[in-house]
């Protein structure tokens, strides 16, 4: 039997019996795959099992050939990439080559302008003195969601891609088809906007020496972690530019509600009577994505390399990290309200709505990272590092979570619940390396 000992939890140590938890999790998630009828993936690294993730998968990829999903699939993250874009941002900061409270336009416009682009100017004008004005925006603006630069509409554009399966949304385009005047003067209020991510796009490339958009090398940019690797540690990690997704190799299937039928159910926790027609397959439209703000594929493992990597301060100095803490709620959009979490510099920190067996909220999974979502697949909420047990971990899926997808017949029921698989992840991954803990009270379905 593989033992290793994890420590980094307090005065705790635990002897963590490596094959029996990944059988465990692989136990989880096959089920949790049947029972829901989806494809599942996830992911856990700490200091046991050498440093190497444990990843785990079940259900299908593609409906039709009935291929698996696997633990090398890369699957289209979204707003994960965002973490690599403020990781890159940040690293230029250290390094002095950025400064985050700058005007973006100083850089960007320029850079545009020798594209014959339209510059930041061009499309938002001088403002005025209600909504403010885009010479106002900052790097540290962008990046919390404080810029007041207006996002693009989802679903429109969503179908205009079915539409127009083979034709990229290029990035001038996500930001240019918006509203021309910003949401309220940058830095007064919080709301969440993907746009602003790829301005950030521009202002690396800008930086970088990158005469185009495509000629920003997303992976390269973020730097090699500070220590004796020769190469960045992320192997099944692509970032999409032009093209179909099937054009990129390695790439799930994923699984997306249609427009149409998502305006119909919107307000409805139980919609019924849902059809294979209410779904596509976008392995056969692009998959650019939106650049930096949501082009990434990429598997489990790499991501939770990617929190462990900053979690131990690995990629980003000490400081750097504590100061992309600064939490704030949304003021406007979503989630606000909702209560699901709070924002800082490109960095998400869920609320935490598990309680454990003697009825206390489970603090110990407190974490920060980023979810995202494609508009078929995702990497979820739990996604990001546990600094309490220091752990990083992700769950995914290659359909959207309301989707029952391979069998058609049995599509439908409604709105998947996919809190309770996770809970029983995290309740087996406590067991094995953080037995100090109470036992998790997780939904079963």
């Amino acid at each position: 039997m593989l033992v290793a000992t994890s420590n980094g939890l307090g005065s705790a140590k635990a002897v963590v019996k490596v094959e029996e938890l990944r059988s465990k999790l692989q136990q989880i998630i096959t089920a949790g795959s049947i029972r829901d009828n989806v494809s599942y993936t996830f992911a856990v690294l700490g200091n046991f099992n050498d440093g190497e993730p444990i990843a785990v998968a079940d259900g299908w990829n593609d409906r039709v050939t009935g291929t698996k999903i696997t633990n090398e699939s890369l699957i289209p993250a979204g707003s994960v990439t965002k973490t690599f874009t403020v990781v890159a941002a940040m690293r230029m900061s250290e390094q002095g080559r950025l400064d985050l409270d700058a005007p973006v336009v100083e850089f960007v416009d320029p850079w545009l302008r020798a594209q014959n682009l339209p510059t930041l100017t061009d499309i938002f004008g001088l403002g005025n003195d209600t909504n403010g004005s885009i010479l106002q925006v900052t790097s540290r603006m962008l990046l919390s969601m404080q810029s007041g630069v207006p996002d693009y509409d989802d679903l429109k554009r969503q179908q205009w891609q079915i539409d127009h399966p083979n034709t990229d949304i290029l990035p001038h385009e996500w930001v240019n088809d918006a509203n021309h005047t910003l949401n309220f003067k940058p830095g007064t209020e919080v709301e969440y906007c993907s746009n602003g991510y790829v301005i950030m796009g521009y202002l690396l490339a800008a930086i970088s020496d990158a005469p185009t958009w495509e000629q920003l090398d997303q992976l390269k940019v973020i730097g090699n972690p500070p220590r004796n690797d020769t190469a960045i540690p992320f192997n099944h990690t692509i970032f999409m530019k032009r093209g179909l997704c099937s054009e990129h190799s390695n790439v799930v299937h994923q699984y997306g509600i249609k427009p149409e039928t998502s305006r119909r159910v919107q307000g409805s926790e139980t919609p019924k009577g849902w059809t294979p027609d209410d779904f596509y397959d976008l392995y056969n439209i692009s998959c650019l994505n939106g650049w930096t703000m949501g082009n990434i594929a990429t598997a489990p493992q790499d991501i939770v390399r990617l929190y462990e990597l900053l979690g131990n301060n690995k990629l980003l100095t000490k400081d750097t990290l504590k100061s992309m803490m600064d939490w704030k709620n949304f003021t406007q959009g979503w989630p606000e309200g909702a209560g699901l979490l709070t924002y800082g510099i490109g960095l998400m920190n869920p609320t935490i709505a598990v309680h454990d067996v003697e009825g206390n909220v489970a603090s110990q999974l407190q974490h920060w990272g980023h979810a995202g979502a494609d508009w078929g697949s995702r990497m979820g909420m739990s996604t990001g590092y546990y600094p309490a047990l220091n752990v990083s971990m992700t769950f995914a899926s290659n359909a959207a979570s309301e989707m029952n997808f391979t069998s058609p017949s049995q599509m439908g029921p409604g709105f998947l619940n996919q809190t309770p698989i996770i809970c029983q992840l995290q309740d087996a991954l406590l067991e094995y390396i953080a037995p100090q803990y109470p036992r998790l009270v997780c939904e079963q379905t």
